[in-house]
């Protein structure tokens, strides 16, 4: 081992938890730092025996001595269905290679685990002695949830030693997702009947649920109810009222996992078992001030009896031996901040702005540092710790009055720098997360219509690189060898299916055969040439030796491809900075993919030999009728051939996962649809199927009769449409947004339309929320900057006027100097404040959509000599404020885009409220879009289109006939 590099497996259930992925980091981040190789082998829950998890588990059984030195299981959460001596069991079998359990101790295995009870010790301290709370209600997780019974068995001992007892009533098993803290909130309210003063919820995002349960219904936390959570995951220091909850040192455990297992692979004696700490984290949810403590420390300052100018050099060096304090802690270690260097350059431009007032070096190279932990993935926040460490540290000396208020300048603008730079990076994540949605969707569309391995082959190629995949290692199993492959065919030897006798030994996991074929290697843009039938490897080897990336490289995630009871193959990629979603969605789709070309290729092989047959007998029959009777007893056989061919391809259909459905053109009649279509649109019954809506309209499954209509018109004219974004309805009544693609065709004989659709409703909630805190996150710095900074401000320029007075008869250079600085502070209040009503307009509720309309239009005519002309028509109130801001916003919106890029000096803004739809035009008479304009990938528009989608509006954007650009938003009113 002296000489080669380790190479370490993880075993997990899917890496789309926040437990999981937060380990994983830590797994990842320790590896980097000792240039250990990371294999991902994502499984599923060990004993699992639905939706074929067992089917997953089975990569847990490529992990062997051939490819890795040293294995971290999480047990944690890969053994729910197992007992402890079962889990242990399953972790000795993969001996002698050095192995770690992680969440939970197990005799004989070394472990890394967290100590619950500490943290658990010190919220219930908190909760009955500083808040006095005695009525408690627990929020668990599901059945086998080893973590949740724990805390809840701590939380009832802990409540034993203060004379409480915890209702049985009020225990709740939700599961671990946010929903449930939604749910359990009415059942103990409306049907148990219990009052209680906290909720303890097992982990963060129950209690999150909890808490948007109670601002849906109006009760105030804390003042009415305190929510408490457990884990600190990263939203919880985010919603309202940021959680008081416990964290749990989930990152720190994947570094000693790896740390333990690595020791043991290098021989060194390790201890059977480490024990993690928790601790309490203290925010608003239980009834505390979050920064209470922070404020009293402020207060309580020990100023130093020197001048800063004097004691610079120590002052310097406070800052940094404070800062690597904060960089000792926990919460800070995983996260990537700023070097030692930077943050020394960082105070000498601060200084030299304090002493020198005409230079601005500070906030420039301020400036710098954000745009570069933009690029780095740096903890942008963080920087607001350091200019409060600064500022701290500057009040302990004695400055002049004139270089204290350059002083705030400074940390004012750098924390209205750090906020807009912070703002922006979450626009940018949001559009990201978007794009590789959408991409991801483009993905799945091209493999489920890849019937053939040669093209499915170059759809992986052009998915990997559009997704940004370094590595990706595609295989198939040799009990689908074929005889003949190129790029253009194959031919598969027939495979038999699984029998009913097999299925007990699948359960228990089945085992991978032994061979397998290499298809296709992916590296770093380059696609090495292999052999017409592939490389031939051991399917325990993962890769060909000679094939396995080398050196420096990143770690793999091994996906198993499987469809029900069959396994398929194997793909491998190397893991990059995607979501770590990504590579299981790929594995679902390639999976489908991959069983619908091996379908379809038997279907080929079987037409083929049933032409052959046909075209002899045929042959035979103008040779001898004496053979009729012979002959038309084959041909039957031939039809029932023909039979099972067309049902084989009719399973092709029903094995893709999107809804598909074929439309006959004239009259919009369904004349058949797939298995997958009846669940979405709540339709299946059994006994019916594909029935029960035959010869049924399209137009009913849909809200926009007219907008269906349209696309049929369409479609006469171009053959074919995609993307098109449509709202569904189910049989119950439900509705739900999808996105669809149409393409004409030939069915039985008539011109008929295949149409197929995908489920984008949590993507667009997700937008709507992601929308929604953007909007809230805007309020809120708008009201900090009108409340407090122009307070501030406000503060000063009494101050430097009251200085003014005072120097006039001693000191007139000074005075006059004191009059200027004054006049810029309170134009710097009215900007401050102009941007504070640009960030939230407060007015908006109180006076209507119409009259935030008229204001923009005065301000616009006032700030950019522009003749702004408003025109309404029909004025209707807007009663849904979330309605009328997100028009005021695209409004808002197209006319800065008019001003910015269409140079106009005239913009018209008429809006329309009738009952029946609102309207909201934008017309300017500046240069105008392109002629030949579709769609901008501008962030503006983009954020538009999200907001129109949001309030069910359609947006437009299109040239005037004359000159200028017009921009409308139509909201049909729902009755």
């Amino acid at each position: 081992m002296k000489n080669k590099i380790p190479t370490i497996g993880f075993f997990s259930p899917r890496l789309d938890a926040y437990y999981q992925t937060v380990l994983w980091n830590g797994i990842r981040e320790k590896a980097n730092e000792f240039k250990v190789k990371l294999i991902c082998f994502p499984g599923e829950r060990v004993g699992a025996e639905e939706n074929f998890e067992y089917q997953a588990n089975s990569i847990y059984k490529l992990a062997c001595k051939e490819n890795v030195d040293g294995i971290i299981i999480l047990t944690l959460a890969i053994g729910t269905f197992l007992t402890k001596k079962a889990l242990k069991d399953f972790c000795l079998s993969y001996s002698p290679i050095p192995l770690v359990s992680v969440g939970l101790s197990l005799p004989g295995v070394p472990s890394v685990t967290i100590d619950h009870s500490n943290g658990m010790k010190q919220l219930i301290h908190h909760l009955v002695t500083f808040h006095h709370y005695k009525r408690f209600a627990f929020i668990g997780g599901g059945e086998n949830q080893r973590e949740f019974e724990i805390r809840l068995r701590v939380l009832q001992k802990e409540l034993k030693k203060y004379g409480i007892t915890l209702d049985n009533d009020l225990i709740v098993s939700g599961d671990s997702i946010h929903d449930s803290g939604m749910e359990v909130i009415d059942l103990f309210r409306k049907k148990r009947k219990k009052n209680f003063d906290v909720i303890v919820a097992a982990n963060d995002n129950i209690a999150i649920g909890a808490l948007e349960s109670f601002r849906n219904k109006g009760i105030r936390v804390p003042d009415e109810i305190a929510v408490v959570g457990y884990d600190d995951i990263s939203s919880s220091n985010f919603c309202t009222p940021p959680l008081t909850t416990v964290y749990q040192p989930v990152y720190e455990l994947g570094c000693k996992a790896l740390e333990m297992v690595l020791d043991i692979v290098y021989h060194i004696p390790v201890s059977e078992k480490i024990v993690l700490p928790t601790k309490i984290v203290i925010r608003e949810s239980c009834g505390c001030f979050q920064h209470e403590t922070d404020f009293k420390g402020k207060m309580a300052i020990i100023r130093e009896n020197k001048s800063l100018h004097d004691a610079f050099p120590v002052f310097k060096d406070t800052i940094i031996e404070e800062y690597k304090k904060i960089m000792t802690k926990p919460l800070y270690l995983k996260k990537k901040n700023l070097e030692i260097k930077q943050l020394s350059e960082l105070v000498d431009t601060f200084y030299n702005d304090l002493i020198n007032h005409l230079e601005c070096q500070f906030i420039s190279f301020l400036n710098k540092l954000l745009r570069n932990s933009v690029t780095t993935r740096h903890d942008i926040i963080f920087f607001g710790r350091i200019i409060t460490l600064l500022r701290d540290t500057t009040l302990k000396y004695n400055i002049q009055k004139e270089e204290l208020i350059r002083a705030e300048y400074l940390w004012e603008q750098a924390r209205v720098l750090i906020s807009e730079i912070s703002q922006r990076l979450q626009s940018f994540k949001r559009m990201e997360a978007g794009r590789l949605s959408r991409r991801l969707w483009e993905v799945g569309n091209a493999l489920i219509t890849s019937f053939d391995i040669g093209k499915l082959i170059d759809v992986i190629i052009e998915s990997i690189i559009k997704l940004k995949i370094t590595r990706c290692y595609f295989s198939v199993f040799e009990q689908y060898l074929w005889k003949k492959y190129n790029r253009a065919s194959m031919y598969v030897e027939e495979c038999s299916t699984q029998s009913t006798s097999n299925c007990s030994l699948i359960k228990r996991g089945s085992d991978f055969p032994g061979w397998t074929r290499l298809l296709l290697a992916y590296n770093r843009g380059k696609i090495r040439k292999l052999p017409g039938q592939g490389i031939r490897f051991q399917s325990k080897l993962l890769l060909p030796s000679h094939i396995f990336p080398k050196g420096n490289i990143g770690p793999l995630i091994v996906e198993p491809l499987y469809f029900r009871f069959e396994q398929l193959g194997l793909i491998i990629f190397e893991m990059s900075n995607i979501e770590n979603t990504i590579y299981d969605a790929l594995r679902q789709q390639l999976s489908s993919a991959l069983k619908g070309a091996f379908l379809m290729q038997e279907i080929k092989n079987h037409a083929q030999l049933l032409t052959k047959e046909v075209t002899e007998r045929t042959a035979d029959l103008t040779k001898a009728n004496k053979q009729l009777q012979r002959e038309i007893l084959r041909r039957k056989k031939v039809d029932a051939a023909l039979k099972e061919s067309e049902k084989n391809l009719r399973t092709i259909t029903e094995a893709t996962p999107l809804p598909l459905v074929i439309i006959r053109m004239r009259d919009g009649r369904i004349q058949y649809s797939n298995n997958p279509f009846l669940y979405e649109f709540g339709l299946y019954s059994s006994g019916h199927k594909g029935k029960v809506i035959l010869n049924r309209r399209i137009h009913q499954f849909f809200h926009d009769f007219d907008y269906i209509n349209e696309i049929f018109e369409k479609l006469e004219k171009t053959g074919k449409l995609a993307n098109i974004e449509l709202t569904a309805s189910r049989q119950d009544g439900t509705t739900f947004s999808v996105i669809s693609s149409f393409q004409t065709l030939k069915f039985r004989g008539e011109k008929s339309v295949l149409a197929g659709f995908y489920n984008i409703t949590e993507r667009k909630r997700l937008e709507k929320e992601i929308l929604e805190i953007s909007g809230r996150e805007q309020r809120r710095i708008g009201q900090d900057l009108h409340d407090d900074l122009c307070q501030n401000m406000a503060g000063i320029a009494v101050m430097v006027s009251a200085l003014e007075n005072n120097l006039k008869n001693t000191d007139s250079i000074t005075a006059e100097k004191a009059a200027v600085i004054s006049q810029l502070i309170n134009e710097t209040i009215v900007k401050t404040r102009s941007l504070a009503r640009g960030l939230y307009p407060a007015a908006l509720e109180e006076n209507g959509l119409a009259y935030m309309l008229q204001e923009l239009s005065k301000k616009i005519q006032n700030q950019f000599d522009i003749n702004c002309k408003l025109r309404i028509k029909n004025k209707e109130p807007v009663e849904d404020n979330s309605i009328a801001l997100h028009l005021y916003r695209i409004g808002q919106e197209a006319i800065n885009n008019a001003i910015r890029h269409g140079k106009p000096d005239f913009i018209e803004i008429s809006f329309t409220a009738t009952e029946d739809e609102i309207e909201l035009v934008i017309r300017d008479n500046g240069i105008g879009i392109p002629e030949n304009y579709t769609h901008s990938k501008g962030m503006g528009l983009q954020i538009m289109n999200y907001r129109a989608n949001m309030i069910g509006g359609k947006l437009d954007i299109r040239r005037n006939e004359r000159k200028g650009t017009c921009l409308s938003c139509i909201i049909k009113r729902k009755k």
